[in-house]
């Protein structure tokens, strides 16, 4: 309930932002103000939505779709942060095409949160590899960053709970709403991690016949 009664206004809020910027020139410093504050406003949308997507059943529109084409989409909608931050990026794909029945938006999604977590993790700039390979019957997706990596003890299963993090100010949902979507689609997920020599997190999902 308190989620839905702070996007009422936050949806207005927006609105407002996106009338106003369309009055104003990109580069004045009027319209970069704004587009920071639309940016904020977005950033507080999607902690709301995290919070009802923990809360509520996961639906899932099942249809056939490419891993190969979900994963780059998620990748291209961080390139800019990529780039912003300092960030290599590696590309190791086995096939130019891997098919399975699955949710393409849930699990774009669930790309997008461990891309997004590998960055938050080498804020001074560093290296991500992204590899898709198969086994035969499954997809194997590996995420890797360069970060400053994970003890024992935070690498472990309390990882993937939800309103657990490791960063300080954050929902701590991202990792948990990733699991969940890897594992409506029959699949796992795991992270590996070495103290000062960054974290893999590991997907595997069943590919169609």
């Amino acid at each position: 309930v308190v989620a839905h009664e702070i996007r009422n206004p936050l949806a207005g809020i927006g609105a407002g932002l996106q009338h106003m910027l369309g009055k104003l020139r990109s580069g004045d410093e009027l319209y970069e103000d704004a587009q920071r504050i639309l940016q904020e406003s977005e950033r507080v949308d999607r902690i709301l939505e995290d919070v009802l997507s923990a809360g509520r059943p996961l639906r899932l529109n099942l249809a056939p779709c490419d891993l190969v084409a979900l994963l780059d989409e998620a990748l291209q909608q961080r390139r800019a942060l990529l780039g912003a931050q300092g960030i290599g990026l590696t590309r190791r794909f086995s096939r130019t095409r891997m098919s399975l029945r699955g949710d393409a938006l849930r699990l774009r999604d669930a790309f997008d949160r461990l891309i997004l977590n590998a960055v938050e993790a080498m804020p001074e700039g560093g290296s991500l590899e992204v590899s898709l390979q198969d086994s035969g019957a499954e997809a194997l997706i590996a995420i890797q960053d360069s970060g400053p990596g994970l003890s024992p003890s935070e690498a472990g299963a309390r990882l993937f709970e939800p309103f657990y993090s490791t960063k300080a100010g954050r929902a701590g949902l991202g990792l948990a709403i990733a699991r969940r979507i890897v594992e409506a689609h029959g699949g796992a997920i795991e992270a590996q991690s070495v103290l000062g020599q960054g974290s893999t997190f590991r997907v595997r999902l069943p590919l169609a016949e």
